[in-house]
């Protein structure tokens, strides 16, 4: 451990050191990677002999520089991005005092817990190929380091690097399939600075516009029989009732809960199904689909539909949306039913009717003049005041843009009666104002509408560029029913997508000129996004997805209905055993070390004499082989005792070996036997 290391093996470290950090680069801040970037070019230098060792005041100056740069970044040294960051600086700051085996090893096994921390950034079936190779390279790192001269090439350290990382593969698998899938005891939350925040709890006029401009996964959802069509995949996560005079918002619960006429659990009830509302278990789900949501940071997820029911770990709102226990800081896959809904739930209670007409003090008074006058006109009847405003957005020259004029303090009364021009917020949001002034009940939504359909899996597709806002009012005996303003002005944007409804104008992930989903047209490029997007998902589903359920479900169909974890030891225990028994046979078997070229011409050797009746005696050594036989056979003594000594000299002897005629002499000899 004391020996100093070969200059191959310090190559393999950096090699190793940048590898393990690109992944982070993004989440690092720039100190970091500037150390990083230092502490190779100065262990470079050292390498050609243009710089000593670094001094003390050196390495202290770094390590203080280091951490402030963290500190100041993250506000903390112990969250994850700024976990990876104290590791990564710690590594790359090891090059500078790297003097013997024993450094070496540390930054081998500093390496391997980088690699971890790559993961938590991102579980991509890309990063998980990418890490997979970085794990051969750290291997092939420690296997560099036996070797006391730079005589091995890189080729042959990285084959014996992959072979040993292959003979790991098995019990790999064996220790995935079989260990008991267990939730973590803690969770590592993802940085504010790093999350994917996709649709927001607030609204204000351009937010979903920023969204339409992202081909980022939000969701998939795999259908089990039946999909439903592009007019009716309103994916629902948010309700917003309060509106300011420019951003719309959701209640603070909070404040809801201490009225004294929310009573029960009016406002969230976690899973069972809550008590205000009763499904019929006798009629057959609409559709069952899966789930599996991008990570957000944000406390909900989304339902096809309002979410008439909770499940486990989740909790249903009053509004009907899904609400998580814990913000959804990972990849989470759940399973929802969507059933129609019973006409029991008529009554609206009186604090969420007071909720969802509550307006603005003052402001938009245009808009409000024209919900009254419609009021009047209509008789308050919600159904015939909401189909004369959507004639009014029909018929009217409105237009759907992602590139509106801006709108200033009076957003609802600029939109409707001067701009004319928006995106479904802007149209979702006028229309909510208009009805709420007109005293009825309504509230904005926001989720996401459409997605790509892949019929050979039944999969939807959804992306932040699906982002959507519509509305829900409150029809006695109905209940909430839902409005997509937008559909009227552009019918394209329901049934066809955003691309077809913005085609006129090339907005259409116009800040990603070279994103693959603006090549769908192009059937070749359009055949290799979709392969590549079903591996990513088959990884996400079959191996990021392998929980406790589904290892529950691949037992029973092995196993039958026997105990889980009975059978699972005993399953561990077998395969452990007979993987142990497998590589002691590999390992132990006779005639498993490969032969050299002089060690194959000697069994020649051997074999030729036992034909002559001279078989060689166990344990018996070249040279008194070859000298019993020239005291039996005369005639073959020259030959035998020349072959058997420069056998014994190139075998044992020192430098033999690496003569070029080595093998030619041998031969010769042998063929004079």
């Amino acid at each position: 451990m004391s020996q100093r290391i070969a200059r191959s093996s310090t190559v393999w470290l950096v090699a190793t050191l940048l590898l393990v950090s690109a992944p982070l680069f993004p989440v690092l801040p720039f100190a970091v990677i500037g150390t990083v970037i230092f502490c190779v070019f100065w262990r470079y230098r050292q390498l050609r002999g243009r710089c000593g060792e670094a001094s003390t005041w050196l390495k202290v100056l770094l390590v203080v520089f280091c951490s402030v740069s963290i500190y100041i970044e993250f506000k903390t040294l112990v969250g994850l991005a700024a976990g990876a960051s104290v590791l990564v600086a710690a590594c790359s700051m090891k090059l500078l005092e790297l003097k013997a085996v024993r450094d070496t090893w540390i930054i081998m096994l500093l390496s391997f817990f980088i690699v971890v921390t790559g993961l938590l950034f991102s579980q991509s079936l890309l990063m998980a190929g990418y890490l997979l190779v970085v794990l051969v390279v750290i291997v092939s790192a420690m296997t560099g380091l036996h070797y006391r001269s730079d005589r091995r090439g890189l080729g042959f350290v990285f084959r014996r690097g992959a072979i040993l990382s292959a003979q790991a593969l098995p019990m790999m698998l064996i220790l995935f399939l079989l260990v008991p899938r267990i939730p973590p005891l803690w969770s590592v939350p993802m940085p504010e600075r790093d999350a994917t925040t996709g649709v927001s709890d607030s609204m204000s006029p351009g937010d979903i516009a920023r969204l339409s401009q992202s081909d980022r996964l939000a969701f998939r959802a795999t259908f089990d029989g039946k999909v439903p069509p592009p007019e009716q995949r309103y994916w629902r996560g948010i309700v917003m009732s309060h509106f300011d005079g420019r951003t719309w918002s959701q209640e603070d619960h909070d404040k809801l809960a201490v009225r004294r006429d929310i009573t029960e659990d009016g406002l969230v009830r976690w899973y069972p199904t809550p008590s205000w509302y009763e499904v019929d278990k006798g009629v057959e789900p609409e559709y069952r689909y899966d789930i599996i949501l991008e990570p957000t940071s944000q406390s909900w997820l989304f339902s096809l539909g309002p979410a008439w029911e909770a499940i486990e770990d989740t909790g249903v709102t009053r509004n009907y949306r899904l609400i998580p226990r814990n913000p959804v800081d990972f990849r989470m896959a759940y399973q929802l039913e969507s059933r129609k809904r019973q006409p029991n739930d008529q009554d609206l209670p009186t604090w969420m009717a007071e909720l969802n007409l509550r307006l603005p003090y003052d402001g938009d008074r245009e808009a409000r003049a024209y919900g009254e006058a419609l009021s009047k006109q209509f008789d308050a009847d919600p159904v015939k005041i909401t189909n004369a405003l959507l004639e009014q957005f029909r018929t009217q020259p409105f237009y759907y843009t992602l590139r509106p004029p801006l709108l200033g303090a009076n957003t609802i009364d600029e939109f409707l009666f001067s701009t004319r021009q928006g995106f479904c917020s802007h149209y979702a949001g006028a229309f909510v104002f208009v009805m709420r002034a007109a005293g009825i009940p309504a509230r904005v939504v926001a989720g996401y509408q459409g997605g790509e359909y892949k019929p050979d899996d039944s999969v939807i597709q959804v992306r932040q560029f699906d982002a959507h806002a519509w509305a829900e009012i409150w029809v006695p005996e109905k209940g909430w029913l839902r409005v997509d303003p937008t559909a009227a002005v552009s019918p394209e944007r329901v049934r066809e997508g955003l691309e077809e409804a913005v085609s006129g104008e090339g907005s259409f992930l116009s800040g990603r000129p070279f994103s693959p989903v603006r090549f769908r047209h192009v059937d070749l490029l359009n055949k290799m996004r979709l392969s590549w997007e079903n591996l990513e998902y088959q990884w996400q589903r079959r191996v990021l997805g392998y929980n406790h359920e589904s290892q529950e479900t691949l037992f029973r169909r092995l196993f039958g209905g026997r105990d889980m974890y009975q059978t699972l030891a005993i399953v561990l225990a077998s395969a452990t055993a007979l993987f142990l028994m497998v590589m002691s046979a590999v390992l132990l078997w006779p005639g498993r070390k490969k032969r050299t070229a002089v060690e194959k011409l000697y069994d020649r050797f051997c074999r030729k004499m036992a034909r002559k009746g001279f078989e060689r005696h166990l344990g018996e050594g070249p040279v008194a082989y070859g000298q019993r036989i020239a005291e039996s056979a005369p005639e073959l003594a020259a030959d035998a005792v020349m072959f058997t000594e420069y056998y014994a000299s190139c075998q044992y002897g020192k430098g033999a070996m690496n003569k070029p005629d080595t093998i030619q002499r041998l031969k010769v000899a042998l063929s004079n036997v």
